[in-house]
């Protein structure tokens, strides 16, 4: 009886055993798992913040456009982009990696125009993942529209006029009397803007210049590359080459 008894003791050990050993493997395999969907996710993250490669010839073809009579803009602004847009297109600035990530070729769309028969109008969502661009006919008021997905860098035609949500509500006049003179507090009246300038925080301002760049009495460039973005936190000011990629071409 006594064998018998050590025989089933032994037994509910080893069963015991093995379930221990189970919801240890199980443990492993839910925490692997868990750690690979971080990982894709960071991963995912990272590839944003990267131009497309079929996009750097686009870019490069911008930044050595010339200075046109209409000046680039600001169109949107937030902590982590700023979104340009001129006759030549629309590019997106990461400004946590300091870096171009995203652009739209207009002159392939024909959507260049802007002072004859057709005049185009972009605009970016509140979310900033999405640009809508207008192509409105000063005949008719026609339209042919495209909507950009920044996050997918996808573009498509859409029937949309407009965003349902809304437009980011940050954009001032830097001439405003009021913003001019906390500008000019911290030294920042040196710079001459193109169009509006964005609020992104209590004390962040950001803007975009044409600084002429020289190399003693020699200007570096007479082209695209001489556009700056000024950013404005806590009462520092840094200014960034927008398209420092092709400073040596």
């Amino acid at each position: 009886m006594e064998e018998g008894f050590i025989n089933t003791l032994n037994k509910n050990q080893n069963k015991k055993g093995f379930k221990f050993i189970m919801r240890i493997m199980i443990f492993l395999f839910i925490s692997s798992l868990l750690v690979s969907c971080q990982n894709k996710k960071l991963d995912q993250q990272e590839s944003l913040g990267l131009l497309p490669e079929n996009d750097v010839e686009v870019v490069k073809g911008m930044a050595l456009s010339k200075i046109g009579a209409s000046l680039p803009n600001l169109c949107y602004a937030s902590e982590d982009i700023a979104v340009i847009y001129d006759y030549w297109g629309i590019i997106v600035y990461d400004l946590k990696e300091h870096r171009i990530c995203r652009a739209v070729d207009l002159i392939t769309l024909d959507t260049k125009d802007t002072q004859d028969d057709w005049w185009t109008n972009v605009t970016v969502n509140k979310e900033g993942t999405h640009i809508l661009i207008e192509r409105i006919s000063r005949i008719d008021n026609s339209t042919l529209n495209y909507i950009y997905d920044i996050e997918k860098d996808d573009l498509k035609k859409t029937d949309k006029l407009s965003f349902d949500e809304g437009e980011m509500n940050n954009l001032y006049n830097p001439h405003n009397e009021e913003i001019n003179t906390y500008l000019e507090d911290i030294g920042v009246n040196d710079f001459e803007f193109c169009g509006d300038i964005a609020r992104v925080g209590e004390n962040n301002w950001i803007g975009l210049s044409i600084t002429e760049l020289r190399q003693g009495d020699e200007l570096c460039y007479d082209d695209m590359r001489q556009m700056t973005l000024v950013i404005v936190k806590d009462d520092s000011v840094n200014s960034k080459q927008v398209f420092d990629k092709f400073s040596d071409l």
